[in-house]
C-alpha cells in the first residue's frame, strides 16, 4: 500500500510540474477542431465496465485529478474529447490505445 501512495504521489508532482511549466499532455495528439468535452458520464453509456472500474480509482473525475491548467477530467483528462466519437456511434475521433501505446 505504501508503495502505490509513493507512485500516486510522484505522479502527481509529475502532473504538477507539467502543469506548472505550461505543458499539455492533449498538445501532443492532432485532435479535431469541433471535438468538444461531454463529460465521463456520457463515456460511461457504452463503455460501463471501465467507467465502473476508473470511477473507484483515483482517476474518477469526483477525485479531481485534472490536467493542471484545465477544467479537464476524469476519461477526457486521457482520451481527449469525446463528443464525434460518441456522435458517431464510437467510430469518430478519440485518443485510444493506438494512440496512447496501450
Amino acid at each position: 500500500m505504501r508503495a502505490l501512495t509513493a507512485t500516486l504521489g510522484c505522479l502527481a508532482v509529475l502532473l504538477c510540474a507539467q502543469g506548472a511549466l505550461g505543458g499539455n499532455y492533449l498538445s501532443q495528439f492532432d485532435i479535431p477542431a469541433d471535438a468538444e468535452y461531454i463529460g465521463s458520464e456520457d463515456c460511461a453509456m457504452c463503455h460501463d465496465q471501465p467507467g465502473e472500474f476508473y470511477m473507484h480509482s483515483p482517476h474518477a473525475a469526483e477525485r479531481g485529478l485534472s490536467i493542471p491548467g484545465t477544467d479537464i477530467a476524469g476519461c477526457e483528462a486521457c482520451h481527449g474529447p469525446g463528443s464525434i466519437h460518441m456522435d458517431e456511434g464510437g467510430e469518430g475521433f478519440i485518443i485510444g490505445t493506438e494512440l496512447l501505446g496501450a
